[in-house]
């Protein structure tokens, strides 16, 4: 599967997701950072997102060493998890 297209179809899903009801403002956040970030690298190459991922975890240990846990560590995870996906589903 290509970058695009995983990116494009996991921002539908989290899309789909979000207009339910009942859904807590904390896992609003997180999916909207996703999203973010999928849209930050739908048209990279894996190199690229390879890159930006190292980046990211780099941040989050410093911001964590500095604040602990809170909710901008909790995004990093997030984003740093909807990296390593891309990574793992998805061919240069």
């Amino acid at each position: 599967m290509k970058i695009k297209e995983y990116a494009t179809e996991r921002i539908k899903d989290i899309q789909k997701f979000l207009k339910g009801d009942g859904i807590e403002e904390s896992i609003k956040i997180n999916n909207y950072s996703v999203i973010e970030i999928l849209e930050y690298i739908e048209d990279m190459c894996m190199a690229e997102v390879k890159e930006t991922l190292e980046r990211f975890e780099k941040k989050f240990e410093i911001y964590y060493e500095r604040n602990g846990f809170d909710e901008i560590s909790d995004e990093y995870m997030q984003q740093i998890g909807a990296l390593k996906s891309v990574v793992i589903m998805c061919k240069e």
